[in-house]
């Protein structure tokens, strides 16, 4: 009996976690931080990197340094007055879970602008009329006339129909996602023990403004002020703040308020582009080809990531993206005069991003076949019943949320006029790349840009679409054919691409929630609701936004002139082109990296020295191991073979958790004051 109470009085401290105090709070942040000025600021000098400094990296990062900003300011103004804590560590656990979700709400606006402007811009040229649902692309140009310069009423009754099916799909991807991922919470979390890197900065803040000397950290009360006010405490987490992380997050900042200082100015503050590496790449006769952006904050993260994955990606890239051209330039395979960027995925017998990008397929296809045992276990218990432990979720409630939103997503793609068969195969592609993404999100960190995985959604509908005759031909124009590359817009570009709601949110927020002690049950409850409240307060909200203040006077990426409304709609012309990237090549690289990922997770469980892990290969973006990879691995190895684990834990981690909650801390200050003082400044490209 004694050993039972320890565990009920932790679930009765957990139950704390998701109350009214965070919600409201979230929901302030959310409209006020991540709707208003994240969607004004998106557009500003087109640094594509937002206020919340979530895109400092190659893919979207939690708000690290937005998290410590807040933090910074509530928690010492409440504790000075009250002598408490404001939150416990399961409350801000929750308000950061939330505020992952909340991310992805300039993601909604990015969407949602291509049904906006899609019938009045050139990518929708020769599409009849009647293929285009009124509530997918406003049918009338005066309806929208307003959005171009601001001031102008909503007409709210003619948006009705837009309005309603945009939300209903946002909800959809967001719900359908949690309870997908829901169903392998326990095999990610709990048996497979997944570390998922980038939670490691969003812990660090929440123990730093919780943990006193005085108190339990799970308490709200406390006698001592927190260590977030103790710097001696977490020194090493501090020297990485102001050096590491302002060294490199203020002159990203500073390339584009001052630029009369000549530093280098890229699409994403807190990104450097290393010029005599794009000199090399351009003029080199061995078509040695890579990326000549030095990304400091995937560099930080990279050290986080276990030795395994971190070594495999360095041996791949440098075998894929050095060694392969050399051989290949020598013996003719590749041709002289042609780029060497054809030969990552278009051309040549080995192409090494494309193959990268199948083993995500790859990951997704062979962890639940290789975890089999577990999903029949969540099966029986989902319709057997079976005894949940307090806090916890029932087995059922993933199993008939995946299926319920499953099939509303299915239904908004039939209303769209994507063929049943299609729908089908779309949605078990996007669920299997759910899979793999998350799980390599969960070693991964994420290193590098995994987004360009879904073009094999596409790719696999068309040929499917083809061989089961619902397109007569490649090039046939049907309502079929043109709405599942609708779809696949919706899907890809902006929503899947970047966005961390369909990449890794729900498991993210479930590896923070077993840091913190906090119950896996009131995490789920909390996403349900954000996957409504998000898509119901941020998609009118937006549309307001949008008439306001004028799409084209603020600078932002959602007017009809933009680059993201032409790179989304670009896939919307469907299977009416010829889709330049399925060739043979793409089918024989997609089956073969599926068979290879499979064959080296087993290796993996059957030989424990054996140390290549396919999520290294998943995390390849073309060639950054010169500059970002290798050194970092050169560091980690150094550090832990000199001065051991424990040296690593306890100066190392800190060390490099301090750089990247720095880095997007003063990227975010300085985009803050960015964004009050050159409103009207031109964009630099």
């Amino acid at each position: 009996m004694g050993k039972t109470e320890p565990s009920k009085e932790k679930a009765e401290v957990a139950a704390k976690g998701l109350t009214a105090k965070v919600l409201i709070t979230w929901l302030v942040l959310h409209i006020v931080f991540f709707t208003i000025i994240n969607i004004y600021g998106k557009g500003l000098l087109r640094t594509h990197t937002y206020i919340t400094a979530t895109r400092t990296g190659i893919p979207w990062y939690p708000p690290w340094g937005f998290y410590l900003l807040f933090v910074l300011i509530v928690v010492p103004l409440f504790y000075g007055i009250t002598k408490r804590l404001p939150y416990s560590r399961q409350e801000l656990a929750i308000l950061f879970g939330l505020m992952v979700m909340s991310l992805d709400t300039a993601i909604i606006m990015d969407t949602m602008s291509v049904g906006l402007w899609y019938k009045f811009i050139p990518q929708s040229a020769g599409v009849p009329a009647e293929f285009i649902p009124a509530f997918f692309a406003p049918p009338s140009r005066s309806t929208i006339e307003g959005t171009l310069l601001g001031k102008a009423p909503v007409p709210w009754g003619e948006l009705t129909p837009f309005i309603g099916f945009w939300t209903a799909y946002f909800i959809g991807i967001f719900a359908f996602s949690l309870f997908l991922m829901e169903i392998l919470r326990r095999k990610f979390i709990e048996i497979d023990r997944l570390s998922y890197p980038s939670v490691r900065p969003s812990f660090e803040v929440i123990r730093m403004a919780t943990e006193t000397s005085a108190v339990s950290t799970s308490e709200s009360k406390a006698s001592g002020p927190p260590s977030l006010l103790r710097v001696g405490q977490n020194k090493w987490f501090w020297a990485g703040f102001f050096t590491l992380g302002l060294a490199f997050g203020a002159p990203s900042v500073l390339a584009y308020t001052l630029p009369e200082l000549g530093i280098p100015a890229f699409a994403c503050a807190g990104r450097f582009p290393v010029y005599p590496l794009a000199d090399f790449f351009a003029t080199n006769p061995w078509h040695i080809q890579g990326d000549s952006r030095w990304v400091p904050t995937d560099a930080f993260l990279m050290f986080l990531v276990p030795m395994d994955i971190l070594a495999t990606h360095v041996l791949y890239q440098f075998v894929s993206y050095i060694l392969w051209p050399l051989i290949a330039t020598s013996i003719g395979i590749m041709a002289p005069g042609v780029p060497g960027s054809r030969y990552w995925s278009a051309e040549g017998p080995f192409r090494p991003q494309l193959f990268s990008a199948a083993t995500l397929l790859g990951l997704g296809i062979w962890v639940p076949i290789l975890g089999w045992r577990y999903i029949a276990d969540s099966l029986s218990r989902a319709f057997k019943g079976g005894k949940t432990s307090e806090g916890d979720v029932p087995a059922l409630w993933g199993w008939a949320g995946t299926i319920v939103f499953g099939l509303i997503l299915f239904g908004l793609g039939l209303a769209l006029g994507v063929d049943v068969p299609i729908m089908f195969i779309m949605l078990l592609v996007i669920s299997i790349l759910y899979i793999g993404r998350s799980y390599f999100a969960g070693e991964g960190a994420p290193i590098g840009y995994v987004g360009w995985a879904q073009d094999f959604n596409y790719g696999i509908a068309r040929h499917a679409g083809t061989t089961l005759g619902v397109y007569p031909t490649p090039a046939t124009l049907t309502q079929g054919s043109w709405a599942t590359g609708a779809w696949y817009a919706m899907t890809n570009q902006s929503w899947i691409e970047c966005s961390v709601a369909t990449s890794y949110y729900p498991m993210v927020n479930y590896k923070l929630a077993e840091l913190t002690g906090t119950r896996p049950k009131d995490m789920f409850n909390a996403m349900l609701i954000g996957s409504f409240l998000i898509p119901l307060i941020s998609v009118p909200l937006s549309i307001w936004l949008f008439y306001t203040w004028g799409t084209e006077k603020i600078l932002t990426w959602y007017g009809p002139k933009s680059y993201q409304v032409g790179y989304v709609t670009g896939g919307l012309r469907g299977v009416t082109t010829p889709y330049a990237y399925w060739d043979a090549g793409w089918q024989t690289h997609m089956v073969a990296a599926v068979i290879i990922t499979g064959v080296l997770m087993m290796l993996r469980l059957r030989l424990p020295w054996f140390f290549i892990n396919p999520i290294g290969i998943a995390g390849t973006y073309v060639m950054r191991n010169v500059t970002e990879a290798l050194p970092i691995l050169i560091i980690k190895y150094l550090m832990i073979r000199i001065g051991g684990a424990k040296t690593y834990e306890r100066i190392g981690v800190p060390l490099f958790v301090g750089a990247l909650v720095g880095l997007t801390f003063w990227v975010g200050i300085g985009l803050g004051v960015l964004h009050f003082r050159t409103a009207a400044i031109a964009p630099p490209y």
